[in-house]
């Protein structure tokens, strides 16, 4: 699977999660009434950074599927070819060919800085995959 196939996949299956976002009371009532619940009930609710809210009874199924994306990603990662199109494709959704950074590539890349510069191969394909990047930035 790409690593375009797998992101999509995954941004899928977490879109289908039973959970809603709000910003404010009426987008918070509204979303407790997509989770059959009713607004008061807010000890049945978790709530999670940018204002996402899911029923306490999922926290077991949503730290499931998350635990499922890493291992997926990790298995994808043992693939040159999946790698390469990682960091192509995040070169570029972070205008790499303006700005250069190579710590919001690997950032959204989900690599630290301490375990790139320890892997020959990553820093290998980094490089071919950035050659290959600015190759076509400049043509």
């Amino acid at each position: 699977m790409s690593y375009l196939e797998l992101k999509k996949k995954h941004q899928k299956e977490f879109n289908e999660f039973p959970m809603f976002f709000a910003f404010n009371q009426k987008q918070f009532d509204e979303g407790m009434h997509t989770l059959g619940l009713k607004p008061n009930q807010i000890d049945n609710i978790c709530k999670f950074a940018g204002g996402g809210f899911y029923r306490k009874t999922d926290s077991k199924t949503l730290t499931e599927l998350l635990i499922r994306f890493h291992r997926e990603e990790k298995k994808a990662m043992k693939d040159d070819n999946y790698v390469l199109e990682m960091f192509e494709y995040e070169m570029g959704n972070h205008e790499y060919g303006y700005t250069h950074n190579d710590m919001k590539v690997l950032d959204a890349c989900g690599i630290d800085v301490d375990e790139f510069e320890k892997n020959a191969r990553l820093k290998r394909l980094y490089n071919q995959a950035q050659k290959a990047f600015l190759s076509h930035c400049y043509d």
